[in-house]
């Protein structure tokens, strides 16, 4: 935020302001939510650890990445990538 806030010549308390009025969102739940929403595709597209999974999309620590996640997504990663498989694997095999 202190970044855009200089880069727009405004008050970062007015920049967050500004964005939650506009967006419904916080700046930082916003991010929070697209972070998440990357991991989601990951989750479900690639068979990269968690670990990796949460350094990619911006996450301090693999545990803050679980937490977040879950509080976000309403499960956890693991469980997420396991549903998102199984029901994959289901649609394969009625194509079939």
């Amino acid at each position: 935020m202190e970044h855009l806030a200089k880069f727009s010549h405004v008050n970062k308390y007015y920049l967050v302001h500004a964005f939650t009025d506009e967006y419904g969102i916080s700046p930082i739940n916003y991010l929070m939510h697209a972070r998440v929403k990357k991991a989601e595709k990951l989750l479900a597209t690639t068979d990269y650890s968690l670990s990796v999974i949460s350094h990619t999309c911006g996450f301090s620590s693999s545990s803050y990445f679980s937490q977040t996640f879950k509080k976000v997504a309403g499960v956890s990663p693991s469980s997420y990538r396991k549903t998102v498989k199984s029901d994959h694997g289901e649609m394969e095999d009625l194509s079939r």
